[in-house]
């Protein structure tokens, strides 16, 4: 198959193929919701094409206008003609704005082809990432799906991964003890984790929620997975009913990504200094990022210059501490993945986050948030 075959292709055909993709055949429809700047989407061809050429890169990879209006396929070609892998396609439909693409990617391949090919190529483009919703989204959802839905939509989760509290798991492990195909209110779930936080001491953080969705009214019955990086596995329904769920994700993600957009402006003054002319920048305004330490909350500031007094290698964060004592915490935390870096205060009643440069990742605050989560307070929300 080759990529003039999908010249033609539009957003409804993709649903019909994919709700005859999961009925029919009784297989998956992988979907992500990936942000990308916008110079780095419209320079993507030309990334492609450094990013194809390179000698250890598997792929020839394209990017192709379909008939539709901001609607695209992406192809990855195997180098190797004698290979038994065949081709895989992604299909995006994109939102723009000021500061953001939005990219909805759709793909029919297996989750071991999309792992190789997409996954590689997020990693490698800077300024291109999956979007994050994080742990507590999650463990709510019922709620965002009710407020959209109405109060008679039915929510059940069934959860098989978690990151437990005390250190960052390499290797995800199991946190409830019940077979992983049950499903339960998510109300259960939030009960059991907020009595092991208060009982045991214990924070779990999830990674990865199975959904069960039932709404008469609106004659849905799906049921999908979906990764606190926003990736949805759809495995049974009709899909083209499930994309109704998508725009208001969308909406939801769009909006926590505002939120984890924290701007820096400076100002530009000329001074002569000992005969020679130099120019002046300072900060008018830096948008911080405040979390307040909840009235039950034991050992907060501990366990902030705990985990941030050193190196966290687990997540590719160096942290120089530039102030510590009582009770006042101030460390430079610099992101090796994202290349960005950010500055994080902390108090015995509040931790703050602020850009510590124009080029500012949100990936890089997101992952800070979910390290809060995980390892300080699991009821941190955004």
């Amino acid at each position: 198959m080759l990529v003039e075959d999908f010249k033609g292709y539009t957003l409804d055909l993709l649903l019909e193929d994919a709700t005859r993709h999961v009925n029919k055949q009784k297989r998956r429809v992988y979907c992500d919701i990936i942000i990308a700047y916008p110079n780095v989407f419209d320079s993507l061809t030309k990334i492609l094409e450094y990013y194809s050429d390179r000698k250890r890169s598997h792929w020839t990879v394209t990017l192709t206008q379909c008939a539709e209006e901001d609607f695209y396929v992406l192809g990855f070609f195997p180098k190797e003609k004698e290979t038994e892998e065949r081709p895989v396609f992604f299909f995006w439909k994109t939102l723009r704005d000021k500061k953001h693409v939005t990219i909805l990617s759709f793909s029919l391949h297996s989750y071991v082809e999309i792992r190789k090919s997409l996954d590689s190529l997020v990693r490698f483009v800077r300024g291109l990432w999956f979007s994050w919703i994080g742990s507590r989204f999650l463990v709510n959802f019922d709620l965002f799906v009710r407020k959209e839905f109405g109060e008679n939509a039915q929510l059940l989760a069934s959860f098989q991964t978690a990151e437990e509290i005390g250190r960052i798991q390499k290797r995800k492990v199991r946190a409830y003890p019940l077979p992983p195909r049950r499903f339960l209110p998510l109300e259960d779930i939030r009960k059991w984790v907020r009595e092991r936080h208060i009982t045991e001491g214990e924070i779990n953080t999830f990674s990865n929620m199975r959904y069960r969705m039932i709404s008469e009214q609106m004659g849905m019955h799906f049921t999908f997975s979906m990764t606190d990086r926003s990736r949805i596995m759809f495995e049974r329904g009709d899909f083209t009913l499930f994309v109704t769920l998508l725009r208001p994700l969308i909406d939801e993600t769009r909006r926590i990504l505002g939120i984890l957009r924290r701007d820096s402006y400076t100002s530009k003054s000329e001074s002569t200094v000992f005969g020679k002319s130099m120019e002046i920048k300072s900060f008018d305004l830096i948008q911080s990022l405040v979390f307040r330490k909840p009235k039950e909350m034991k050992k907060w500031y501990e366990k902030i210059v705990s985990l941030f007094g050193s190196d966290i290698p687990e997540k590719k964060l160096v942290n120089f501490t530039l102030l510590s004592g009582n009770p006042y915490f101030f460390v430079h935390v610099i992101d090796a993945e994202n290349g960005s870096s950010v500055y994080l205060s902390a108090t015995s009643e509040e931790v703050q986050i602020v850009p510590a440069e124009s080029s500012r990742k949100e990936g890089t605050i997101a992952k800070i948030i979910g390290i809060l989560q995980a390892e300080v307070d699991p009821s941190i929300s955004i």
